[in-house]
């Protein structure tokens, strides 16, 4: 059983972990272009569970700013 302070922490890289599986390399794509992709839909689900009203161009526009 995780402590109080290790739990959120534990729910995030989860999280993270599984956008990782869940996304594919696209043919010819580095590892470093993959993964900001990998980062940005993080993003886009975290401001989508602050604000779920907002479209979905201005997650990923705002995504991609904080990337």
């Amino acid at each position: 059983m995780l402590t109080g302070k290790w739990t959120p922490l534990n729910r995030e890289v989860g999280m993270f972990n599984s956008l990782v599986k869940e996304t594919k390399a696209l043919s010819g794509e580095n590892d470093e272009d993959w993964l900001t992709r990998v980062e940005i839909r993080e993003e886009i689900q975290r401001i989508k569970a602050g604000n779920p009203d907002i479209s979905h161009r201005e997650a990923f526009s705002a995504a991609a700013k904080n990337v």
